[in-house]
């Protein structure tokens, strides 16, 4: 399942796409396993990080999360991560919710 998104990620989907179906994937994953509070989620990564795990440039990532922080579609602060307007994000990334499994976050 994971290893299908990501191969969809990079073959079909824009760099707004990846990056929106990244964050939405692993705040929803955050979720399930209780993580989420009402500032978000502990949200570690870099932008090198986001940048290498979708195959995108640095400064490409670097505008894109620009642009979408900008539209309203989360906030990051003190390194945490806060889904401002998910359903909205979610449509971006075509993202469908499936049952997640119980296993570790990682």
């Amino acid at each position: 399942m994971i290893v299908d998104e990501n191969l969809l990620s990079v073959g079909r989907r824009s760099a707004t796409e990846r990056i929106a179906m990244l964050l939405i994937h692993l705040y929803k994953r955050a979720e399930s396993v209780g993580l989420c509070g009402q500032d978000g989620v502990s949200f570690p990564l870099t932008q090198q990080h986001i940048t290498d795990a979708l195959g995108l440039s640095l400064v490409h990532t670097n505008k894109t999360l620009k642009r979408l922080h900008a539209a309203g579609l989360y906030t990051r602060n003190d390194g945490r991560l806060k889904l401002t307007n998910p359903s909205a994000i979610a449509r971006l990334a075509d993202y469908y919710a499936l049952p997640l499994r119980g296993r570790p976050l990682i």
